[in-house]
């Protein structure tokens, strides 16, 4: 039996908090969107009239690598929710994996500490 460390418990909870919250924030907002399946590197995808239009990735307070964003700049709108105040870091990965100005940021304020 495969046990996970309190930190990967930690990140999936935050994860799927995040999910929900958005979701039901998008909802409100008149956003058809549900939560993307396990083949989908998104966490929640963007629909009208059954068609993709906007992914939404989250990213963790402690993930580095943006560049699977780089394969997912198709024809959808990209989407990033991360924590408020990592703005200038992230558009600084983003600007050099060539993508500034095409994702849109949503950001939240929750502080996690994944000691």
């Amino acid at each position: 039996m495969i046990t996970e460390s309190k930190s990967e418990n930690t990140k999936k909870i935050l994860r799927y908090l995040m999910r929900d919250i958005i979701q039901k924030k998008l909802y409100e907002r008149g956003i058809k969107c549900e939560v993307a399946g396990e083949e989908e590197k998104a966490d929640i995808l963007l629909k009208s009239s059954g068609i993709t239009i906007g992914k939404v990735f989250i990213i963790l307070p402690d993930d580095e690598d943006l560049s699977f964003l780089k394969t997912e700049s198709g024809n959808s709108q990209i989407y990033i929710a991360f924590e408020k105040g990592r703005e200038k870091e992230i558009t600084s990965k983003l600007l050099s994996l060539g993508l500034g100005g095409k994702v849109k940021f949503i950001t939240w304020e929750i502080k996690v500490n994944f000691q």
